[in-house]
């Protein structure tokens, strides 16, 4: 049976390496996972108490619509209840949007260093991505991406804005993505989605705040498996005029959102005490990471999300495997053209700790000079 180029092609998603992965390969068992972006904080127990009780009702279907989680989505981010959708995490919906709105040939346009689901689903889609460089800082550059819209032959049908970007964690200001959605926020030829799963750990005083209503054809992700903690049931959210909804709704999966992960992410959205505290930590957290690499003299770009570029100024490999033979799992991103770096989850202060000590040390720091990094 034939398969289409495209397919046959595609380089497949590869998360970060599991712990139980790391302690089959390499026999220990006190494994440091610093590599997903999870969250370090399991749920608040209210909210395992009240999913506990829903274990009963796993032999009905789930709620197709969402109904309940909708009302509480549309009071916590101001949006309206008819123009939301939700998706088995919002790599489904990345995916949904493509299919829906892109046919084989069509183009999306992105970063070079942007995240790497939007061109694996364009690529299964038959559909093809226009690459925008990074800026030298990392950034991406809308300069460029309003270059690409002005002069391609046929126009992106998407434009995925990751606002911070994973995996550099670096974000787009306020003025230069205002100045993007005002130029092309009123076009019906295209969609601009804005990716903020991590906008949640944004300190940055000119980060944008934007309201999608004001603009024609402007949508908004978000995902509840990073700040929310539930990576491991799977809840993303899209924000966009309804006229995307419906068509998403046409074509999404029966049941696609399961009854635990709708229970769970209902009650964790309205628990404020949880949210700050898991900001609170991660924040004060990636400052104490940032500060330690600068006095160490060790590069790195300045981040706005739940994990930090490292630059090992040396291709990634050795130090990769040396972390790992230590007990700590980093992530490559090579895929995204950061051959010379580590994506470095923010996790608790003694993983955090422990993993800085291991990798200032295969780095040719000293142990005296490495017990600088303190608990």
């Amino acid at each position: 049976m034939k398969v289409s180029s495209e397919i046959l092609n595609l380089k497949a998603y590869k998360p970060g390496m599991t712990t139980e992965e790391a302690q089959r390969k390499y026999g220990r068992t006190d494994f440091i996972k610093l590599a997903s972006n999870e969250s370090p904080f399991s749920l608040p127990d209210s909210v395992k108490k009240l999913v506990s009780e829903e274990l009963s009702k796993t032999q009905i279907y789930p709620d197709p619509t969402c109904f309940e989680l909708k009302k509480v989505w549309a009071q916590r981010f101001g949006c309206e209840e008819t123009q939301l959708v939700f998706g088995n995490g919002s790599n489904e919906l990345i995916d949904l949007l493509i299919r829906a709105f892109c046919e084989p040939g069509d183009q999306v346009l992105t970063g070079s260093g942007a995240f790497m689901a939007y061109k694996i689903c364009a690529q299964a889609a038959r559909v093809k991505t226009i690459e925008s460089p990074m800026t030298s800082d990392g950034r991406l550059n809308l300069q460029d991406f309003s270059k690409q819209l002005e002069s391609s032959w046929q126009c992106p049908k998407l434009v995925f804005i990751p606002n911070p970007n994973n995996p550099t964690g670096t974000y787009v200001p306020g003025t230069e993505l205002f100045e993007f959605l005002d130029k092309w926020g009123g076009r019906d030829d295209f969609l601009i989605v804005l990716d903020e799963a991590y906008n949640e750990f944004v300190t940055a005083p000119d980060f944008p705040k934007v309201d999608f209503k004001n603009y024609k054809n402007v949508c908004r992700l978000r995902t509840l498996s990073k700040v929310y903690g539930l990576a491991g049931l799977r809840l993303g959210g899209l924000e966009a005029p309804e006229f995307v909804i419906e068509v998403l709704d046409k074509i999404r999966n029966p049941f696609n959102v399961n009854h635990l992960a709708q229970v769970a992410a209902g009650a964790v959205l309205q628990d404020k005490a949880y949210l700050e505290k898991v900001k609170t930590h991660i924040c004060s957290e990636r400052t104490r990471v940032e500060s330690i690499l600068t006095e160490k003299e060790v590069s790195y770009l300045p981040s706005q999300a739940n994990f930090v570029l490292i630059d090992l100024k040396k291709e990634y490999t050795e130090v990769h495997e040396a972390l790992l033979k230590s007990g700590i799992i980093m992530r490559p991103v090579a895929n995204y053209g950061y051959a010379q770096h580590l994506r470095m989850t923010i996790g608790t202060k003694n993983q955090n700790t422990e993993a800085l000590n291991s990798l200032l040390n295969i780095l040719g720091h000293t142990k005296e000079e490495s017990q600088g990094v303190s608990q």
